[in-house]
């Protein structure tokens, strides 16, 4: 069930077409799709192995719509062939224009997507550090960084404020997918509406300002922070935005 506090919070963010094609795309059934590991195969190769169509998606390389969700016991997802991703998050990294040779932290990283996307992009002449706090989902990012096959990856179960202590400003990139209220979840998962409050919103805002604080401190002079989330609220999101650029000003938004 949707919170009807969450829509009446996003009325108030949206005029009313846009509300009403919001409330519609909620009813919506999810979209999945997955990457395919160039590392491991190529897409000829795998899309041959596949029992469904596929359609690319028109943003990230190596990427294609799934018509069919239940891969997860096929032969190549075990192979680490690919890996199932939202198109949504996808397109986080798809963002940015990467070179090889990056030395890269994700610093959120669980369960993987993207760390094993920035992985691909940087190449093996490349450094990711992929640290996840919760030992649970750090094993969980230590399983798929395995069945990807990545060479060029480093798992770390730490606290924010510890990277930033051990590690210091020596990363090009910084990747923020922070933990956040998860509305982007409602659709997809019936516990994202049980779980959702406004209190939880503000608990999450205030927790991202503290890991976005120590993300601050590992980006090397001339390097990039990219902060993301996968929910709606303005204070998780164009707030936060504000509030860092306000108290680290040596940083700049980038379109």
């Amino acid at each position: 069930m949707i919170p009807s506090k969450f829509l009446e919070r996003m009325q108030g963010y949206l005029d009313a077409p846009e509300f009403q094609a919001f409330c519609r795309a909620l009813e919506a059934p999810p979209v999945r799709a997955f990457r395919v590991n160039t590392d491991k195969t190529s897409d000829e190769r795998l899309l041959s192995l596949l029992p469904f169509s596929t359609t690319p998606l028109p943003f990230a390389k190596n990427a294609y719509y799934a018509t069919n969700d239940k891969i997860g016991a096929h032969p190549a997802h075990h192979a680490g062939m690919l890996y199932m991703q939202d198109p949504g998050a996808i397109s986080t990294v798809a963002a940015l224009p990467l070179d090889k040779g990056l030395r890269v932290l994700d610093l959120c990283a669980a369960p993987g997507g993207k760390s094993t996307q920035l992985a691909s992009a940087i190449g093996k002449e490349g450094v990711l550090v992929s640290n996840e706090y919760v030992t649970a989902r750090a094993r969980i990012l230590q399983g798929n960084v395995e069945r990807m096959g990545l060479s060029n990856t480093v798992v770390t179960n730490l606290d924010s404020a510890a990277i930033a202590d051990f590690f210091g400003n020596y990363f090009d990139l910084v990747v923020v997918d922070a933990p956040c209220s998860g509305e982007g979840m409602l659709r997809k998962y019936e516990v994202a509406g049980e779980e959702w409050s406004e209190e939880n919103v503000a608990l999450c805002a205030a927790r991202q300002r503290d890991i976005l604080a120590n993300a601050a401190g590992c980006v090397a002079p001339g390097g990039r922070l990219l902060y993301a989330t996968c929910t709606w609220s303005l204070a998780e999101n164009e707030e936060n935005v504000a509030w860092f650029l306000d108290t680290f000003p040596d940083f700049s938004l980038t379109p």
